[in-house]
């Protein structure tokens, strides 16, 4: 090591105390040119042992061996007594990670080396070799103490993060440790710290992991045992998350989705974990009524207001004041009364079918539906401020295909619901799995009803499914194309012929296809309609 690689201190034959800064530029073995037979043969030995500490390292999770196989290195190449891997916390804290022969107990108080040896070692950030401790260190006790007649002691981590050092010492010889031994402890002293990095990694990627499937857990339980809704894949988990966080709030709550994904589940499961919990949970279905009726079942009339209408009737807006009002198939309130609902959202007041007295409600409003609103609003079937006020929270529920990792559960919770105790065999399952259920849930529970009912056997195995389930076993005549393949085809042209058309905008695409932007954004992906693909492909 020449000038420019180290910073010795106070050096003279009296005294061979050395605080040593090795340069990223100085070798850490002799060069080609060293003609000292037993100092090559001495370098060799020190580069195998870094190696199979390095294949260690690479090849072991457990920081315990690694650092062990390091500490045994270090004794059996320099003559240690004893070695040491201490750390430091963002306190100044030391603790023992591995010591050889024996390891330190917890209590820093109890240590028999020279924690002032360690300390300088982590304030200065460079490596130490003392040949002489007792007369390196006069005002150390803790040298004189115990009997600690050498030291070597370097640096783990980087300059300006340093996580600890390895210290070796030996109390019987003076003069224990050269120069060569400080070298190869630094060299090694990276091999420990990637041990020490990679152990830290691995534990908070674990402990996060834990964390994760323990909250997957909590989810899992509070949608079944809460809300009685299935499901443990991640998309429903994440969907029932997002709900989770919107719904102590007040304001409304736009459910969208297939039929039979379950949205009125959710909006009564809004509903529990809001603050209007005990109160009313008043759900309507629109679609269920005539255009003529809507406005009276959500306002309600006053006697004579029309035909029919014998005596005053309470609308769902003002019996379910103070909780909760789910109007299912939002979509199909008459355009007319939409106006009124609007002014019900934003100002609470609203009159009787009939009636001049105003009413006020307070009431919390989830929505839900099955169509695209933003398409309805293009197509002047929506009022578009009612569809901002009505949007505020939108949340989309997967259909049964994108989660049909959840079958199995799902088959099992309809059982028990329906009191069965059959149970489907594994192929049975699979061939569920790969069914694409176009009526989600609700056609997943009729279906199992039914199997239970016809199968007179306790295990329902695939031959027992309906043909409309089984697995297609011949394919079509081959000048014949399969009718999605053909509608695949169509869709990637058209979309691909939009976003060409539209100069490669998203929105303007979007307006020219007339579907939704998630539809939108689902097919691009699906068909690899990316900036690449589309150039590639040209006009």
């Amino acid at each position: 090591m020449g000038k420019d690689d180290s910073k010795v201190k106070g050096q003279t034959p009296a005294n061979l105390l050395q605080e040593i800064v090795l340069s990223s530029a100085a070798g850490l073995f002799p060069d080609e040119s060293c003609s000292d037979r037993a100092l090559l043969l001495e370098s060799y030995r020190r580069l195998q042992m870094l190696y199979a500490v390095g294949r260690t390292i690479c090849g072991e999770i457990r920081p315990g061996d690694v650092l062990r196989a390091a500490l045994e290195a270090v004794v059996r190449l320099t003559g240690a007594e004893r070695c040491f891997v201490i750390t430091v916390d963002a306190e100044g804290a030391l603790a023992p990670a591995a010591g050889h022969p024996s390891q330190f107990p917890a209590d820093s108080q109890d240590w028999p080396i020279s924690k002032s040896v360690v300390r300088r070692v982590l304030a200065e950030g460079m490596s130490l070799l003392s040949s002489d401790a007792p007369q390196d260190f006069p005002s150390v006790s803790s040298v004189r103490a115990h009997g600690i007649r050498s030291i070597l002691c370097v640096p783990l981590g980087t300059p300006d993060s340093l996580i600890g050092v390895v210290y070796a010492d030996n109390r019987v010889e003076q003069g224990t440790f050269s120069e060569l031994d400080l070298r190869f402890l630094t060299a090694l002293s990276h091999y420990i710290f990637a041990a020490i990095r990679n152990a830290r990694e691995i534990q908070q990627a674990t402990a996060r992991q834990k964390l994760s499937d323990e909250r997957c857990r909590i989810l899992q339980e509070e949608l079944l045992e809460d809300h009685q809704i299935v499901g443990s894949s991640q998309v429903m988990l994440r969907t029932y998350e997002r709900l989770r966080q919107v719904a102590p709030k007040e304001g409304p709550i736009l459910l969208q989705g297939e039929s039979g994904t379950g949205k009125e589940l959710f909006a009564k499961a809004a509903h529990r974990l809001s603050p209007r919990e005990g109160k009313a949970f008043l759900p309507v279905n629109v679609a269920a009524f005539s255009e003529d009726l809507v406005e009276s079942e959500l306002f309600g009339h006053v006697k004579g207001a029309f035909t029919s209408a014998l005596r005053d009737k309470r609308g769902r807006f003002e019996l379910a004041s103070g909780g909760t009002l789910f109007l299912d198939e939002v979509a199909e309130i008459p355009r007319r009364i939409q106006a009124k609902l609007l002014r019900v959202l934003e100002d609470g007041e609203f009159e009787r079918v009939g009636g001049e007295e105003t009413i006020r409600t307070d009431i919390r409003l989830i929505c839900a539906t099955n169509v695209d609103l933003a398409k309805a609003v293009d197509q002047g079937q929506f009022r578009q401020d009612l569809y901002f006020r009505l949007a505020g929270v939108t949340i989309q529920l997967p259909p049964l295909r994108q989660r049909l990792e959840d079958v199995p559960q799902l088959v099992d919770y309809i059982l028990k619901k329906i009191r069965s105790r059959k149970r489907f065999d594994e192929p049975a399952i699979c061939r569920l799995q790969a069914y694409h259920w176009p009526g989600n849930v609700r056609q997943l529970i009729r279906a199992v009803e039914e199997m239970n009912a016809v199968c007179p056997s306790d295990v329902i195995t695939a031959e027992d499914l309906p043909p409309h389930f089984a697995k297609q076993s011949a394919g079509p005549a081959p000048e014949f194309q399969l009718l999605k393949e053909r509608v695949a085809e169509v869709e990637h042209e058209h979309i691909r012929r939009a976003l060409v058309l539209s100069g490669g905008n998203n929105e303007r695409a979007i307006r020219m296809l007339g579907v939704s932007r998630e539809q939108f954004f689902r097919k691009k992906k699906l068909y690899g309609l990316g900036a690449a693909s589309l150039a590639e492909n040209g006009n």
